[in-house]
């Protein structure tokens, strides 16, 4: 617990990631994108359609991209200011989170998601 890793490969940290302004988002994927694992997003240009499409569909997905055969989905929270400060994730092995599991545990998330961000005002 507590310990940090790369925005850019894991479901939690793209979903705080994406939802940041653009500016923050350019100045943090121009910089060299470390590969954790072999499914891990090392290009710019990837890693902005995925924040992209983490925008639109409102939550993130990583299979193995920090470690092989683990898998997580998670949600933005937002604060009263409209910033997202924290996110909620599920995370398990791979097989056991398949594409089925993740549109069911996805409802729930943001359910929750929202509870919280409307505790904090949002």
């Amino acid at each position: 617990m507590g310990k940090r890793v790369p925005s850019h490969c894991t479901a939690a940290g793209k979903a705080l990631l994406a939802f940041q302004e653009d500016e923050e988002i350019a100045c943090y994927i121009n910089q060299p994108l470390k590969a954790i694992t072999r499914h891990t997003i090392t290009s710019s240009e990837d890693l902005w359609n995925d924040l992209i499409n983490i925008r639109k569909q409102g939550y993130s997905i990583s299979h193995g991209e920090y470690r092989e055969m683990i898998s997580a989905v998670a949600i933005p929270v937002f604060d009263d200011d409209n910033r997202v400060i924290v996110s909620l994730s599920v995370t398990k092995p791979t097989n056991l989170l398949s594409n089925g599991h993740i549109q069911r545990i996805v409802p729930a998330l943001k359910n929750y998601g929202q509870l919280i961000s409307e505790q904090l005002g949002y």
